[in-house]
């Protein structure tokens, strides 16, 4: 973000347009490195350790050999689901009017030039990085050793990340042109947003591991959705009228779906798995192949519990 301010301030590849060009190339050496660095199995990767190697193929193979179908019913009509779905959707709102509208806020209305802009924007970024690091340890820690339930960690860090973010909001805007106060309300709010990471971001490995693709995939599909929305209602309310009262509007919305995605989660988020992620018993299968299946599910939850997911 520092970068993209002071680029679209420079006359570099006609200002703006570098920013594209430069980060856009970055995606395609990025996309180079991928094609020689990723490798399709761990048997095929030429820098794996044997020690990583034989965990993953030890607690994946029984998984290779059937291809399961995704339980479309039972997720869709899962309320642990739908939480998930209808948090990111609420929370993302506030997030993108955030990082896509707030810049012109702090331009439009604050006066701040594009570069100071580009610098302010990225230390709330900065905070979240911390907060989802050390929100991860601390989670991990509260529930490896059992003070507190997969549920109860899971809303307290969404309760941690949302509530301060829609707090601040409206804040913003009583605090005037006072520029300390107004920067220091962003990057508090936004940055404890990162605590959200912790909690209703990785609850689909809570509640469906088995599907967790599938699953990210329609969790990603409603925080996806504001990115479209968002940027049309605030251009509707403050085209060719930027003005401090129809900012006000702009934040209280969002604080009020900051609340909103709070409540839902902390009335219908679950920490434990689903029914439908259960894998169905291979009917041919012997004791033995149940007894692997029970080391290697063991084996996930060691694992789950060390890593904090």
């Amino acid at each position: 973000m520092p970068v993209a301010g002071y680029l679209c301030d420079s006359d570099f590849l006609g200002g703006w347009p570098s920013v594209f060009y430069i980060f856009g190339g970055a995606a395609v050496v990025w996309f180079v490195f991928w094609q020689f660095l990723i490798f399709e199995t761990p048997s095929d990767h030429t820098r794996i350790s044997a020690a990583e190697r034989l965990y993953i193929e030890s607690t994946a193979s029984l998984k290779k050999a059937k291809n399961y179908p995704t339980p479309w019913r039972a997720v869709l009509t899962s309320s642990a689901m739908w939480a998930i779905n209808l948090t990111n959707f609420l929370e993302a709102w506030g997030g993108y009017i955030t990082y896509t509208t707030l810049p012109t806020y702090m331009n439009k209305i604050q006066k701040f030039d594009i570069t100071q802009d580009g610098f302010y924007m990225a230390l709330p970024t900065l905070v979240s990085l911390l907060t989802r690091l050390f929100g991860g340890i601390i989670a991990d820690m509260l529930r490896s050793r059992r003070y507190l339930s997969t549920a109860t960690v899971r809303k307290l860090f969404t309760a941690l990340g949302l509530v301060p973010a829609a707090l601040c909001l409206p804040l913003i805007s009583l605090a005037g042109c006072e520029h300390v106060f107004v920067v220091a309300l962003i990057v508090i709010g936004n940055g404890l947003g990162g605590f959200t990471a912790v909690g209703v971001t990785v609850n689909i490995l809570d509640i469906g591991y088995n599907h967790s693709g599938i699953l990210m995939g329609l969790s990603n599909f409603f925080s996806n959705l504001p990115g479209v929305f968002s940027p049309s209602f605030v251009g509707l309310l403050t085209n060719n009228n930027e003005t401090m009262s129809r900012w006000q509007t702009i934040f209280y919305v969002s604080m009020g779906a900051y609340i909103a995605a709070a409540i839902v989660y902390l009335v219908f988020g679950k920490g434990v798995e689903e029914p439908w992620n259960r894998l169905p018993e291979d009917t041919a299968g012997t004791e033995t192949t149940l007894k692997q299946s029970a080391v290697t599910v063991s084996q996930e939850d060691k694992y789950k519990e060390s890593s904090g997911i």
